[in-house]
């Protein structure tokens, strides 16, 4: 929680106007950095519903916020 990548992550969250909240719950693709000693977050996100289904759906604006929050995480570590 002290890393720059989950300070700055908290800090970019903050200014897209969310409140950050931190946990050590879950699981992603980001374990495969983690366990190659690689600074990983996940900033999570909502996938949708009805997986593998024919009515299966994605939440949109999720994944835009995302993909601002990851962008934005980007520039500030390439400062």
């Amino acid at each position: 929680r002290e890393s720059p990548l989950v300070r700055i992550a908290e800090e970019a969250t903050k200014i897209l106007g969310f409140t950050p909240e931190l946990s050590n719950r879950g699981s992603s693709n980001m374990n495969v950095g983690i366990n190659r000693n690689i600074p990983s977050i996940s900033v999570g996100g909502q996938r949708g519903g009805n997986r593998d289904l024919p009515d299966e759906y994605a939440n949109i604006e999720p994944v835009f916020t995302g993909m601002k929050l990851n962008f934005l995480i980007g520039y500030i570590l390439a400062k």
